[in-house]
């Protein structure tokens, strides 16, 4: 429980009630405060959550991944979005999580492609990368593209492209590569 703002139950439920944390904050008091001893119904009463929001809450401090937790923690991942990767194996969550964060899925595409559409994916891991390209060869002025590698998630290639010396040059230059000392 990481993100829990007080061990302090008075504290805590004052803090809920402020309304000023996050999610990863709300879920892991919620779970420090149900497994102090308070019942559902209290909670719901300290937080002004709906008796379901708070399983969803408890849940979520459970199963969720502490690197997941965290980009839940930072906003980077919506409240809705990490209910459906806490209920991937504890190994898939991370990657499934960034996956998500890069590609500005749905979540009911991603309750889509979980239950068995793969082609959703690629097709929006294409269209990632296709806008990952066109931005550096906008903020560089080089024809650029990004190819991720299929069998090892954290590599691929990236390849400048140049149609003449002028261009190669360029490349080389930007690189701080010193074309004499060949």
């Amino acid at each position: 429980m990481d993100y829990c703002v007080s061990t302090d139950p008075e504290r805590a439920e004052k803090l809920l009630m402020s309304g000023n944390l996050s999610h990863a904050e709300i879920a892991d008091t919620l779970r420090y405060l149900r497994e102090s001893g308070y019942k559902p119904a209290r909670l719901q009463k300290i937080t002004g959550f709906r008796d379901y929001t708070i399983r969803h809450y408890l849940r979520i401090s459970k199963k969720l991944e502490p690197s997941v937790k965290e980009l839940l923690h930072k906003n980077r991942l919506k409240f809705s979005m990490a209910r459906v990767i806490a209920s991937l194996p504890p190994e898939s969550q991370e990657e499934e999580a960034r996956k998500a964060f890069m590609t500005a899925i749905s979540v009911h595409r991603l309750r889509r492609k979980l239950s068995g559409d793969d082609k959703l994916e690629d097709v929006a891991m294409a269209r990632y990368f296709e806008r990952l390209s066109t931005m550096i060869a906008e903020q560089t002025g080089l024809v650029v593209e990004v190819i991720p590698d299929k069998e090892n998630k954290y590599s691929g290639i990236m390849s400048f492209r140049y149609t003449d010396f002028r261009d190669f040059d360029s490349i080389c230059s930007r690189m701080k590569v010193d074309l004499s000392e060949f």
